[in-house]
């Protein structure tokens, strides 16, 4: 096929591309560590994750099935998400309605006062995920909550358990179908599995090795970097679904394997306010077209991103293709036709992690406007 597109446009080379966000990401991401040849870049949102996300998942509905008055209402979730946003937007600089950096949101009950003590254990084990236990490292970290509003309704359902197939979380939803395939049709995870016991786990384990699912590391990623391949990483840093610190985990693994040099092959970026591929209060509209523009400037001109425009500008998007039950994506968002040629109302300047932006604009200056943001601050890893 290359050499028939070559011929046809009468080019010497075709640069190849390949981008997608969560199954499309997962797609992606794998098929860069298994067929690194296959493409010049590879752009990869919302993944890697693991396995155990779902297990995850399950590990919070049991907690909240267990006693109801463990769950939070989706109205009371967005009151998390106010408080959070009173107490964290301006550790940027700047009052702006976003929190640009999520690693500093700190949690305490203090914070929330109209969340009782079972309510709150809840929202700490949605930030503090599941964690490995003597014996198994079965683990997954957890959510950022820096725009939690939809995490409400999609980790803990719509109502308060005793859960129908309409009210329960969609995520744990896609974990029972998964379990039941994998462990038999009369599995029930929210009274069968013990979380605290390692030998369940590595059953778990056990379990997902066999079946070959969700082996991403960075050390996969040689065969790329000597075939020349480039990638961009990228995720919503709201993302209520997979959390986003599965991909500060695997750019920290990236560098820490190889180092400076990786730079030139390997960024990844965070976009503020955005959830689970598109979306979000305050997010940017264009984030797929800003990162394929910003990988075909660096496959085919040599400009290695270390930052990333990125714009507001109204867009209707609509999915290539989604789940009901998962309430995934699959594939990447593709723009409808423009309805409207209103100016964007802000323009974001995305940096390459660790860096992050950092209001440095002068007293009274837009906070809208990219130019008054530089890439200042670093996130924790």
């Amino acid at each position: 096929t290359q050499a028939i597109a070559r011929g046809y446009y009468d080019r010497q080379q075709m640069p190849r591309y390949i981008m997608g966000c969560s199954g499309g990401g997962v797609s992606t991401l794998m098929e860069a560590e298994r067929y690194p040849g296959d493409a010049d870049g590879f752009i990869v949102g919302g993944a890697p994750t693991s396995a155990y996300v779902q297990t995850f998942w399950a590990y919070v509905a049991q907690h909240v099935a267990q006693d109801p008055k463990r769950w939070i209402s989706p109205a009371d979730m967005a009151r998390v998400g106010q408080v959070i946003m009173d107490r964290f937007d301006e550790s940027d600089g700047a009052h702006d309605g976003m929190i640009w950096d999520p690693t500093r949101i700190k949690l305490s009950h203090a914070l929330f006062p109209f969340l009782s003590a079972a309510q709150y254990s809840t929202l700490e084990r949605l930030a503090g995920g599941l964690p490995a236990i003597e014996g198994s490292d079965v683990s997954a970290p957890g959510y950022w909550l820096a725009n939690p509003a939809l995490l409400g309704p999609i980790g803990l359902g719509t109502a308060a358990p005793p859960w129908t197939d309409a009210t329960r979380p969609p995520l744990f939803g896609s974990t029972v179908l998964s379990m039941k395939a994998l462990r038999g049709s009369g599995y029930d995870a929210l009274t069968q599995m013990d979380f605290a016991d390692p030998r369940q786990r590595e059953a778990e384990k056990a379990i997902w090795d066999r079946v070959g699912g969700y082996g991403y590391a960075p050390e996969k990623l040689a065969g790329m970097m000597r075939k020349g391949g480039k990638m961009i990483m990228w995720t919503g840093a709201s993302d209520e679904a997979v959390p986003p610190a599965y991909t500060t985990n695997y750019s920290a693994g990236v560098r820490r394997l190889y180092g400076a040099p990786s730079e030139d092959f390997f960024q990844s970026f965070f976009v503020p306010g955005m959830y689970h591929c598109r979306g979000g209060e305050g997010s940017p509209t264009d984030s797929s077209r800003a990162m394929l523009e910003a990988m075909q400037r660096w496959v085919e001109g040599g400009h290695r991103p270390t930052e990333i425009l990125m714009t507001n500008a109204p867009r209707e998007l609509e999915l290539n293709s989604t789940s009901n039950t998962a309430m995934y994506v699959s594939g990447m968002s593709k723009e409808k036709p423009a309805t409207t040629k209103a100016p964007p109302a802000r323009s974001y300047r995305i940096c390459a992690f660790p860096k992050v932006a950092q209001f440095t604009g002068a007293t009274g200056s837009d906070v809208n406007d990219a130019r008054n943001w530089t890439c200042k601050g670093t996130m924790a890893p």
